[in-house]
């Protein structure tokens, strides 16, 4: 079952109430919640609750934390820290980013580290019925598909999965191969149109989207959420106006 969601770090500038009243106005069904400056380590657990029922409310589902956790550069308290936060808006999906090198930069000690660090991380998730989810994107163990592939196969963990979404750095010919090619773990997918030098309408890249979307072949039984990352000049119509063009697309993926 493929969902339509917004990421919330979308509109950092914007409080999480006013983020909550976006996507219950737009029609999307999930929020993804950032660790950076919605949901942050100095919020308060009465507060957080506050949001999760502010959601609840309105029927929107919160299935996944997005952290800024990156492999041997984060510490494992902030990693608790960030479940505890799940735990409070009963998220159980929590995303995390693969390091801070390129798999050309990524020494043999870096590697094990990271191998190392992630199934100790699922491991701890797992006790906490959560699944972990590696971000795909440029300067990270997942940059290149067959590296992540390799990542993926070595930590061996079964609640390891990723989110797609097309890399700038890549050719769309590239970014179709690495969407067939790593459909085994990915989770859910981050949903934006943009180049190296600004971002565009999503209605821009509809063709390319839909594309994306017959392709895509979730790798869980649970659904997969379509994340909106990131909108033109951080802009609430163009925000609406994407929205649209997202539903339409989950809804043309739905039809095949």
């Amino acid at each position: 079952m493929l969902k339509t969601g917004l990421c919330s770090v979308t509109f950092r500038n914007l409080s999480p109430e006013e983020v909550i009243h976006l996507v219950a106005t737009s029609g999307l069904e999930a929020i993804e919640w950032g660790t950076d400056v919605h949901l942050t380590l100095q919020k308060s657990a009465t507060y957080i609750q506050s949001i999760k029922e502010k959601c609840r409310y309105y029927g929107i589902e919160t299935p996944s934390l997005g952290t800024y956790y990156r492999l041997n550069d984060s510490s494992l308290d902030y990693f608790k820290s960030c479940i505890q936060i799940a735990d409070r808006i009963d998220a159980h999906q929590i995303r995390i980013w693969g390091g801070n090198k390129s798999p050309r930069n990524i020494t043999p000690s870096d590697w094990k580290q990271y191998v190392q660090e992630t199934q100790m991380l699922c491991d701890l998730a797992q006790e906490h019925n959560k699944s972990l989810h590696l971000e795909l994107h440029e300067k990270t163990v997942t940059e290149d598909k067959i590296t992540a592939i390799q990542f993926f196969e070595e930590v061996s963990r079964s609640n390891l999965y990723c989110y797609w979404q097309p890399l700038w750095i890549k050719s769309q010919a590239a970014n179709v191969s690495a969407l067939k090619q790593l459909s085994g773990y990915i989770s859910n997918i981050h949903v934006f149109q943009w180049d190296k030098y600004q971002r565009y309408p999503l209605e821009q890249g509809y063709s390319t989207w839909l594309n994306y979307f017959h392709i895509l072949e979730p790798s869980t039984n649970t659904p997969t959420y379509a994340y909106l990352e990131f909108v033109n000049r951080d802009d609430v119509n163009q925000f609406y106006e994407d929205a649209e063009v997202l539903k339409k697309l989950v809804y043309a993926k739905i039809k095949t």
